[in-house]
This record gives C-alpha cells, structure tokens and sequence, in this order.
C-alpha cells in the first residue's frame, strides 16, 4: 500500500468521484487506537480493513469504543450535522496538515533524490518526473495528504492536535467519521463507464449474517471457471503471522501447506453481485506459502458450479518498464448482498491516471506506482497498449523496510509490487 500524498492518485476521466454513502462504515475504533496504521520505511502507511470477527457490533457515539468498533454517516445525524461536521473536519485537516512533516513537500524531495541517485532502475524518462510534478501540485493531492495525516493524528497524536480546535472526545469521535468520508472522496474515485474486463473481477470474502458480504482480496478470471489471485489470499494471516514469529523473515525453505481455502470464503463476480460461490483449488496437488517469498505469492482457484465458463481472457502481455498501467479494486467495506444489483452499486476503485506506472520491472516481480489499499490483493494489473487492456499480472504486496522482493529493496517512495504471470499463461497449452 502506498501513503497518500504519493499515492492516492488522482485518476482521469473514466471515473468520478465517490459518492460516499450514510451507510458505508467506517473503522472508528481503528482510527481512535491507532491500529489503522502500520510503520513501513519510516513512515506511516495505512491499512483500514474493519476486523471481520467483530463486524456485527454496533458504533455507539456515547459508549466507549473498542479497536474494533464501527460506525457510519448516520452516527453524526441527520444530513445537515453530517455536512457540518466534515466542513469541520475540512479545517481540522487544514490545520494538521500545516504541522505534518510527512506531506506533500517531502515527497517531492523523495522524488527529487530518487531521479538523482536511479539505481538499478536507471534514468527516470523526463515525462513521468513531470507528471509526477504536477500531480503533487494538485489540490485534491494536498486534501487527499492532510486526510491521511489527520486520521493519523486523530489516532495517536490527539493531544498534540486537540488544541487546533477539536474538544471533547465525542467530538474527536465525530471528526474520526467525518475525516474518514473526506478520505474515501479525496483520495478514491469510482467507475464512470464499465470496461470490458471488469466481467472477469473477482472478490474473495466472507459473508456475515444473513445478507452481508467483506472482501478482503480480489481475483480475476482468467480463464473457464479459474481465478487467479495472491497466494496469502488464501491463508489465514493468523497463521502468517505466527509463521513469522516462529520462524523469523529470514527463512525461506519452511512452508505453510495450502490444501484449500480459508474457510468460509466465497467468491463474489463484480457483475453478478447477487451470487457467491464456493472455491477449490485448481490444482490436485497442496500449494505451499512461505510469507518470506513474496516471488511465488499467487494461486488459482476453481468457482464451484459457475455455470457459465469463459474462454481465456484475448490480451495478456509481458510488462516492460514505464509502461501505463491500469489498477482495479473495490473497496474493502461491508456490502450489503440485499442492496446490490449491478456492479454499479459496489464501491468500485480504479486508477486510470498516468502516473500508473510499471516503474520497475525484476521477473517475475512488477514494480508499479498505481494506488493501492488493504483488499486489493490479487486484483488485476493490465497495461494500456493499442489493442486493448493487457493483463500482465496481479497485485500482491508493498515493501516494507525490511521487505524485499525479486532482491529489489525499499528505498523508494512507490513501494507497491505485483506478479507477472505473462511466461506462464502465454505458454502453449497452459491451463
């Protein structure tokens, strides 16, 4: 995932902004104990899922609030206080941002120092340093920075910022959901138009209750009834993260055995939001994951009884460094299965803008600087080529300062990476 200010990219004229609903719901006691956040590289990235297992309990303004606490619009009132609040949030982030040191203007000296010393990516083209430029220029850029900011303040600087305005810790709650709706509609857009390959976007999630969906990775349909995803997909993190701790990030030959996915999966198509499927593997023989080697972080699975199989998706392309790519994803928030008909009804977030980039490319790893955020996962990465949208690979992961992958480190400010899977599936005959 990428910190905003780099990151949350302003996408171009295929989307429009997010129409945030009242409903949506937002991770208030995440934001409040600051376990929203993650440190990578120094500095804060963000990391918003709501905690599954505890989905179904309700946000009370007036009661204490549990890191697993949610809430939405409606917490604030009714639409006029809603309004009221995010103007207030609006100055609050304003004030923030003015004694953030992580903004902005230092992304731009990361940027700076990075044309400079290119490494082994070598000679930035001078056309992608000035989009870049006038991308940080951009007011919805300078927003889209203080949001982030201020959800990190709200978090676990509070007593440093209260005095910029803010009183009591209802209030501090208040403009936790208020700040939270200014990020979803500076920092994402949504789909304007269908493309064609969004009829192959898959979700992976688990259903809560009777009639509510939350993805927490993505996959597309690659070909008949196979998905591909990220191989971490389909691992419980309890069980990723124990293997770190057990093993250490320095083993590399141990292995977690994957005979079938996390229990309880289904799989959701973007299009036909209306049906779940169960998943398989599609291979007959365990897969294997190791949390330590993010080069064979991917997998295929099988949609059980999906009764109308596709042929193989037409363009898929070996991807070539600083071409424009194209990222996809929907927003990882409860979906309510009762209120979704189309794919027009989900929160749908792509990054169409130029600065989408493969700005490194170390086979099979693919380096990109398109937006990215928690559930986006094994979703789909295409280039933009004349004939068409060309699938190159998936999403997988970030760098983190003590991350590497394909013996590429972090030391830049795009650390997002994916797969490529163009050798594989352009091999005659491959399944």
């Amino acid at each position: 995932m990428l910190r905003a200010a780099l990151l949350l990219l302003v996408l171009a004229s295929t989307s429009i902004p997010a129409a945030v609903d009242a409903t949506e719901l937002v991770p208030l006691g995440c934001i409040l104990s600051a376990e929203c956040w993650r440190e990578a590289n120094g500095s804060r990235v963000e990391s918003l899922a709501i905690p599954g297992d505890t989905i179904d309990r309700p946000a009370d303004l007036d009661t204490d609030v549990s890191p697993e606490t949610t809430a939405t619009m409606d917490a604030l009132g009714p639409k006029g206080d809603q309004d009221v609040a995010v103007r207030q949030a609006r100055v609050f982030a304003d004030a923030v941002a003015e004694i953030d040191p992580f903004g902005p203007e230092l992304d731009r000296l990361r940027f700076e120092e990075m044309k400079e010393t290119p490494g082994v990516i070598g000679e930035w083209p001078e056309e992608f340093g000035q989009r870049y430029d006038n991308y940080m220029k951009m007011q919805r850029t300078l927003d889209c920075s203080a949001d982030v900011s201020t959800l990190l303040a709200i978090g676990d600087r509070w007593d440093d910022v209260a005095h910029l305005g803010i009183g009591d810790g209802s209030d501090r709650r208040k403009i936790a959901i208020a700040t939270y709706r200014l990020y979803l509609d500076d920092c994402f857009d949504r789909l304007a138009t269908k493309p064609a390959y969004l009829d192959r976007l898959v979700l992976l999630g688990k259903v809560f209750g009777a009639d509510r969906f939350l993805p927490f990775c993505a996959g597309f349909l690659m070909d008949a009834n196979v998905v591909v995803t990220a191989r971490h997909c389909a691992v419980d993190p309890e069980a990723s993260s124990l293997f770190v701790k057990d093993y250490g990030k320095e083993e590399r030959e141990e292995q977690i055995r994957i005979r079938k996915p996390v229990p309880g999966t289904r799989a959701m198509l973007v299009t036909d939001p209306t049906v779940l499927y169960r998943l398989d593997l599609a291979s007959e023989e365990p897969s294997n994951y190791n949390p330590n080697v993010p080069e064979r972080d991917t997998i295929a699975f099988k949609l059980r009884g999906f009764e109308d199989p596709v042929t193989r998706y037409p363009l898929i392309s070996r991807p070539e460094q600083w071409m424009n790519l194209e990222l996809i994803g929907v927003h990882d928030t409860l979906i309510d299965l009762s209120s979704v008909d189309d794919w027009s009804d989900l929160s749908i977030l792509v990054d169409t803008s130029e600065l989408c980039t493969a700005f490194y490319v170390s086979p099979p790893c693919l380096f990109h600087s398109c937006q990215s955020r928690g559930g986006l996962s094994g979703t789909p990465i295409f280039a933009k080529t004349p004939e068409g949208f060309a699938f190159v690979g998936v999403h997988t992961g970030a760098l983190g300062v003590d991350r590497a992958a394909c013996d590429f480190k972090r030391k830049y400010s795009f650390p997002n990476y994916g797969l490529d899977l163009s050798e594989i599936l352009l091999q005659e005959g491959t399944p």
